[in-house]
Protein backbone atom coordinates (compact mmCIF):
# COMPACT_ATOMS: atom_id res chain seq x y z
CA UNK A 1 0.00 0.00 0.00
CA UNK A 2 1.30 3.67 -0.57
CA UNK A 3 2.68 5.80 2.12
CA UNK A 4 2.87 9.48 2.04
CA UNK A 5 5.06 12.04 3.84
CA UNK A 6 3.97 14.95 5.36
CA UNK A 7 5.16 17.78 8.10
CA UNK A 8 2.61 18.99 10.51
CA UNK A 9 3.93 21.56 12.69
CA UNK A 10 7.79 20.26 12.72
CA UNK A 11 6.81 16.50 13.39
CA UNK A 12 7.08 14.06 10.07
CA UNK A 13 4.59 11.82 9.78
CA UNK A 14 3.60 9.00 7.62
CA UNK A 15 0.43 7.61 6.73
CA UNK A 16 -1.35 5.31 4.77
CA UNK A 17 -4.65 3.68 4.33
CA UNK A 18 -5.43 -0.36 4.61
CA UNK A 19 -9.09 -1.64 4.09
CA UNK A 20 -8.96 -4.62 6.79
CA UNK A 21 -11.88 -7.17 6.44
CA UNK A 22 -14.03 -7.66 9.16
CA UNK A 23 -12.87 -10.55 11.81
CA UNK A 24 -9.82 -10.95 9.80
CA UNK A 25 -6.12 -9.64 10.24
CA UNK A 26 -3.44 -7.58 8.49
CA UNK A 27 0.41 -6.78 9.59
CA UNK A 28 1.82 -4.13 7.99
CA UNK A 29 5.46 -3.58 7.76
CA UNK A 30 7.47 0.04 7.19
CA UNK A 31 11.47 0.11 6.84
CA UNK A 32 12.77 3.55 7.46
CA UNK A 33 16.46 4.76 7.05
CA UNK A 34 16.95 7.76 7.88
CA UNK A 35 20.79 8.64 9.11
CA UNK A 36 20.86 11.83 10.42
CA UNK A 37 17.43 11.79 12.64
CA UNK A 38 19.41 12.61 16.03
CA UNK A 39 21.03 15.22 17.33
CA UNK A 40 23.96 15.81 19.03
CA UNK A 41 27.88 16.18 17.40
CA UNK A 42 30.21 13.63 16.77
CA UNK A 43 30.92 12.54 20.34
CA UNK A 44 27.24 12.31 21.35
CA UNK A 45 23.82 12.79 20.68
CA UNK A 46 20.24 11.71 21.30
CA UNK A 47 17.33 9.79 19.16
CA UNK A 48 13.87 10.27 19.66
CA UNK A 49 11.21 8.84 18.21
CA UNK A 50 7.16 9.56 18.72
CA UNK A 51 4.59 7.45 17.76
CA UNK A 52 0.97 7.84 18.18
CA UNK A 53 -1.60 5.23 17.51
CA UNK A 54 -5.24 5.83 16.21
CA UNK A 55 -8.10 4.80 18.01
CA UNK A 56 -8.83 0.99 17.61
CA UNK A 57 -10.10 -1.68 19.44
CA UNK A 58 -6.82 -3.82 19.51
CA UNK A 59 -4.05 -1.67 19.81
CA UNK A 60 -1.46 -1.32 17.75
CA UNK A 61 1.79 -3.59 18.22
CA UNK A 62 5.24 -2.24 17.05
CA UNK A 63 8.67 -3.11 16.94
CA UNK A 64 11.46 -0.18 15.85
CA UNK A 65 15.72 -1.13 16.06
CA UNK A 66 18.05 2.24 16.34
CA UNK A 67 21.60 1.55 15.27
CA UNK A 68 23.61 4.12 16.94
CA UNK A 69 26.63 5.89 14.52
CA UNK A 70 29.70 4.51 13.80
CA UNK A 71 32.00 3.97 16.98
CA UNK A 72 29.54 5.16 19.41
CA UNK A 73 27.17 2.42 21.74
CA UNK A 74 24.32 3.48 23.16
CA UNK A 75 24.65 4.86 26.84
CA UNK A 76 20.62 5.03 27.76
CA UNK A 77 17.19 3.62 26.27
CA UNK A 78 13.72 3.91 27.33
CA UNK A 79 12.89 1.57 29.62
CA UNK A 80 11.87 -2.09 27.87
CA UNK A 81 14.33 -1.20 24.95
CA UNK A 82 16.98 -3.77 24.77
CA UNK A 83 20.13 -2.95 24.00
CA UNK A 84 23.46 -4.84 22.73
CA UNK A 85 26.52 -2.31 22.51
CA UNK A 86 25.37 -0.21 19.36
CA UNK A 87 21.69 -1.03 18.43
CA UNK A 88 18.80 -1.07 20.61
CA UNK A 89 15.23 -2.56 19.72
CA UNK A 90 11.98 -1.80 21.26
CA UNK A 91 8.32 -3.80 21.27
CA UNK A 92 5.56 -2.92 22.63
CA UNK A 93 2.10 -1.54 21.70
CA UNK A 94 1.58 2.09 20.72
CA UNK A 95 -0.69 4.57 22.94
CA UNK A 96 -2.30 7.47 22.34
CA UNK A 97 1.80 8.92 22.80
CA UNK A 98 4.60 6.75 22.84
CA UNK A 99 7.98 8.02 23.07
CA UNK A 100 11.30 6.43 22.19
CA UNK A 101 14.32 8.05 22.99
CA UNK A 102 17.92 6.53 23.18
CA UNK A 103 21.45 8.12 23.84
CA UNK A 104 24.35 7.18 22.50
CA UNK A 105 28.18 8.09 22.83
CA UNK A 106 31.56 7.75 21.95
CA UNK A 107 34.41 6.44 24.71
CA UNK A 108 35.99 9.12 26.59
CA UNK A 109 39.14 9.86 24.63
CA UNK A 110 36.49 9.62 21.56
CA UNK A 111 34.39 11.75 22.91
CA UNK A 112 37.34 14.51 23.97
CA UNK A 113 38.63 14.50 20.83
CA UNK A 114 35.44 15.49 18.70
CA UNK A 115 33.96 18.29 21.22
CA UNK A 116 37.98 20.23 20.80
CA UNK A 117 37.57 19.24 17.05
CA UNK A 118 33.93 20.66 16.87
CA UNK A 119 35.05 23.84 19.26
CA UNK A 120 38.21 24.47 16.78
CA UNK A 121 35.97 23.94 13.95
CA UNK A 122 33.31 27.18 15.01
CA UNK A 123 34.56 30.53 13.66
CA UNK A 124 35.56 32.83 16.15
CA UNK A 125 34.94 36.38 14.06
CA UNK A 126 31.95 36.44 11.37
CA UNK A 127 32.03 39.87 9.14
CA UNK A 128 29.13 40.94 6.95
CA UNK A 129 25.85 39.14 7.72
Amino acid sequence: FPVARHVDEGLTLYHGQVRIPAQTTTSIHLSLNVPDAWTGNTAQGLYRLTMQDQPTIVPTTATVTVHAPTGAAIAFATEGMKTSGATGTWTGKIGDRSVIEVRFQKGVLSRTWADLHDFLSKPVITFGS
